[in-house]
């Protein structure tokens, strides 16, 4: 018997496509978490700023006063983290695991932004469309990196984009609380501040006329309000907070206009990230509102992200990905809508993706077990080599290898001296090296050293403990030069 909607083998096709679909979506986000998760308590030490933050925490759980006692260029949120999941043993991996549930958390907003655009559009199986725009997210090895990592990056995106969340809701009352959750945001890093006016050109563009105004002035005062309360205070009780978080991102060394062009095209490198950029810019004209205006934010955002502020990572990105997905996915949801309904766009778009870039997450996830062994022999190396006090680049390395770093405001994070000055950081190297029974070299750290450096290190007649053969060949090239 044939049903109105067609034959029974339009209807199999059909059902097929919706299976296909939810299958390709589902196997995406399961397999890449789980992957995410399992490489939770890797000795890995692949990510300069989370050994950094954790130790930090560490040393906030050991009684140290952070800005007044030691450097953070932070602001407290992820250090508090780090300080408790080392005071109940979890270490570093409870940091990590931390920050996976904050990236799931990420994907279910991916999720609900998604379906609650599609739904406002008056497109068929919202709920498909958000899956999909989720399972692009994860798709992307950009978010899979800081999925693994127990950095800053997702668990102030999760308040960025419940910040978004609120905005897409009609209730005006929200607007405020809109801006407390952007300013809540800061407390982990201080970039999403800058995304306050893409929030209300958003507001300006998907508002009704006559509430438009009034709720752009009640985000404005909630993020201004928060924002001053939350880092006053911090200022007013932490000696130097400040100068850590403050002064150092703005006395960082500029890149040019060309450097930050080229990082925003290295964002869209990945195939459907550059897919969802052109979907974006389709959606700046869409006649529905709430579609218009997330496509209008997630532009704002980009042009503020690249060009403001010193410098500029791909983890800066990471708070627009999501949007950008959306658009993506609402695009998809029109050649649904074109192919009479059928669900098979959602399952080549899934499917193009994970090809696309499954064998970079696959490298990625692979690289950081394959260094377990490396760095975990690293770590035995140091514990085994006398002397109490490490002048490390890594303050995981001593705190995994029963050490202590060297006595000094900068030691948790040297790199800040670099970024501020190489030959500020070769007067701190020189300031501090005596003070230290042990000189721990990473690659990291090796990228810091010109040839009078590796010299200064070599003959010193301190014990060195080097990361890897490959560094402590090119050390002792570098300082043959």
């Amino acid at each position: 018997m044939i049903a109105k909607g067609g034959s029974r083998a339009d209807r199999v096709r059909t059902s097929m496509g919706v299976i296909l679909a939810h299958a390709a979506t589902f196997t995406t986000l399961g397999a890449i978490g789980a992957v995410a998760l399992w490489n939770a308590p890797r000795e890995t030490l692949s990510y300069y700023d989370e050994g950094v933050y954790y130790y930090q925490g560490v040393l906030l759980a050991r009684g140290g006063i952070p800005y007044a006692d030691y450097f953070v260029p932070q602001p407290p949120g992820i250090l508090l983290i780090g300080a408790a999941s080392h005071g109940c043993g979890a270490g570093l991996a409870g940091v990590r695991v931390f920050t996976w549930l904050c990236g799931c958390i990420v994907l279910y907003q991916t999720f609900w932004i998604a379906k609650h655009s599609a739904e406002r559009c008056g497109f068929h199986r919202a709920g498909l469309a958000g899956l999909t725009a989720a399972a692009l997210v994860v798709g992307s090895n950009r978010f899979v990196y800081i999925w693994t990592q127990g950095a800053t990056d997702l668990p102030s995106v999760c308040l960025v984009l419940a910040a978004f969340q609120l905005l897409l809701r009609k209730n005006a009352r929200a607007a405020w609380v809109s801006g407390l959750l952007l300013g809540c945001s800061t407390l982990f890093r201080l970039q999403p501040a800058s995304l306050a006016p893409a929030f209300v050109a958003m507001i300006l563009i998907g508002a009704a006329a006559e509430l438009k105004w009034r709720r752009a002035l009640s985000f404005t005062v909630g993020f201004a309000v928060s924002f001053a309360i939350f880092h006053g205070l911090l200022a007013a009780l932490l000696d130097r907070y400040a100068e850590g978080v403050f002064l150092f991102q703005m006395q960082r060394a500029r890149v040019g206009v060309s450097d930050k062009i080229s990082g925003f095209l290295n964002f869209l490198a990945e195939p459907h990230v550059g897919f969802s950029f052109l979907a974006t810019g389709c959606l700046l004209a869409s006649p529905i509102r709430s579609a218009r205006a997330t496509a209008w934010f997630a532009v704002g955002a980009l042009a503020v992200t690249t060009f403001t502020g010193n410098v500029l990572y791909l983890i800066y990105f990471a708070p627009i990905l999501p949007l950008m997905m959306t658009s993506a996915a609402l695009v998809v949801a029109s050649a649904t809508r074109a192919a009479d309904g059928s669900c098979w766009p959602y399952f080549f778009a899934v499917l193009f993706t994970a090809s696309g870039t499954a064998f970079s997450i696959k490298s990625e996830l692979q690289e950081q077990r394959r260094l377990a062994p490396v760095h975990q022999d690293y770590i035995e190396r140091l514990r085994s080599t006398p002397g109490g006090i490490l002048l490390t680049d890594d303050g995981r390395v001593a705190e995994r290898a029963g050490k202590c770093t060297v006595q000094d405001y900068y030691a948790t994070d040297p790199n800040a001296m670099y970024e501020l000055s190489p030959d500020r950081f070769r007067g701190w190297l020189a300031a501090v090296l005596p003070g230290a029974d042990i000189v721990a070299i990473s690659d990291k750290f090796l990228g810091w050293l010109d040839a009078s450096d590796a010299k200064f290190l070599r003959d010193s007649g301190k014990p060195i403990v080097f990361e890897s053969d490959s560094v402590e060949r090119r050390f002792f090239a570098l300082a043959a030069q």
